[in-house]
């Protein structure tokens, strides 16, 4: 364990100015960026600017900090490996070590969990400052992205009931920060010593605000609330969601909850049209957003609309080989599902109903789907894009018959 904190202390003292400049710039950048890209008052912007002040303070104080405390920690080290077991001392504290130099009231502490997670605290770097309300939300809304949050990496104090976040990501403290604006405690907590290289730790507590979702059930309360929200989903992936380029998911303890696609850009769209929250993203260089932004559904599905519904128009085989088209739609009830059945019979075109896993699927065939195209243009349309994708091969009178619709042109 020793070895493994030594070699990563001389990692950190030698990355330390790279780390903590970089962090310095990334602040300095983002929040003059906000302050080009949104129209803020005199007063908001002064507000802004004065925020970034204090986070570059805190950062130079921080920094003197961590080169006061690593250098003497490096020396303990490698005196105590080369055999001067007095040159720093292990004391168990529960699950956690502490290692600390001769004569030193500090320490690191050190957690075993798969590997070695080793933490340097930053001793009374803190102040406040305002960040101003820049995204001027309607309630609903704010409430939304704020569920999010809490449902994910948010928690609040003990005594006043305030909300707090702790982060080792920068753009994650402004993109909190603009939830629960207003007057913010902003401390430099710890420095990570991590394997692949040092991190800062940032806590926050948004003064202003009460927690409303307290207490175990109160996170659940928050989960609740924000999977019904694209904006609460989005807050919600911030926190907790998996960096994967290739689906939609967000670890809720020890499971994963995974979502449509098709949700994902839901959630982007909803943040772009109904805020100016994505917008935000955007200008902090979020990572996770530009993720969220690159997912894309593993086939492009050609999709065509009844009743409200989305249909997903396809290409399958039936029980002799023959490719045949087909048209599905999913609904979360039984009685929403016959009821888009209904409908669709109302104008001649049946249609099968069957339950998989949480759903209802809407099953219309190929005979039924020319009913709708000779009806509808957007479903023309959306045949004449799945023929040019898929290439298809006239066999059968039914699969003639939709080739045809789907090559005519749409109704005046």
């Amino acid at each position: 364990m020793l070895d493994e904190l030594l070699e990563r202390s001389r990692r950190a003292l030698a990355e330390l100015d790279s780390l903590f400049n970089g962090a310095k710039s990334y602040f300095s950048e983002s929040i003059d960026g906000i302050i080009r890209e949104f129209k803020l008052t005199e007063e908001e912007v002064n507000k802004l600017n004065r925020f970034k002040e204090t986070m570059l303070e805190l950062l130079d104080r921080a920094r003197e900090q961590a080169k006061e405390k690593l250098p003497k920690l490096v020396a303990a080290l490698e005196r105590r490996l080369e055999g001067d077991e007095k040159a720093a001392t292990i004391e168990r504290c529960g699950k956690v070590l502490r290692v600390r130099p001769a004569g030193e009231r500090w320490f690191v502490s050190a957690h075993f969990r798969g590997c070695w997670l080793f933490a340097l605290r930053i001793h009374n770097v803190n102040a406040e400052a305002v960040f101003p309300d820049v995204l001027k939300l309607p309630p609903e809304n704010l409430e939304s992205l704020q569920s999010g949050w809490r449902a994910s990496d948010e928690g609040y104090t003990p005594r006043d009931k305030r909300p707090v976040m702790g982060t080792t990501k920068p753009w994650q403290v402004l993109a909190w920060s603009a939830t629960r604006y207003g007057n913010i405690y902003i401390a430099i907590s710890t420095l990570h010593l991590n394997k692949r290289g040092p991190a800062i730790a940032y806590y926050l507590i948004a003064k202003d605000w009460k927690q409303q979702w307290r207490g175990s059930s109160g996170k659940q309360r928050a989960r609740a609330i924000a999977r019904t929200s694209p904006l609460g989903l989005l807050t919600m992936y911030l926190g907790d969601g998996d960096k994967s380029p290739k689906s939609f998911a967000i670890f809720v303890g020890y499971s994963c909850e995974y979502y449509k696609v098709a949700t994902a850009s839901i959630v982007v769209e909803t943040a772009y049209k109904e805020t100016d929250y994505g917008r935000l993203l955007d200008v902090i260089k979020c990572d996770k957003w530009l993720t969220l932004k690159n997912i894309k559904p593993k086939a492009d599905p050609v999709h065509a609309h009844f009743n409200g519904y989305t249909f997903c128009l396809s290409r399958s085989f039936n029980s002799n080989g023959t490719p045949v088209i087909r048209a599905l739609a999913l609904t979360k009830s039984e009685g929403e599902a016959q009821a888009l059945a209904r409908a669709l019979a109302a104008l001649g075109v049946q249609a099968t109903v069957r339950r998989e896993k949480k759903y209802w699927i809407i099953d219309v065939k190929a005979s039924d789907l020319a009913k709708l195209a000779e009806l509808l243009p957007e479903w023309r349309n959306a045949l004449r894009e799945l023929v040019e994708k898929k290439k298809f091969e006239p066999r059968g009178p039914v699969t003639r018959k939709l080739l045809e619709l789907a090559g005519s042109p749409p109704l005046p």
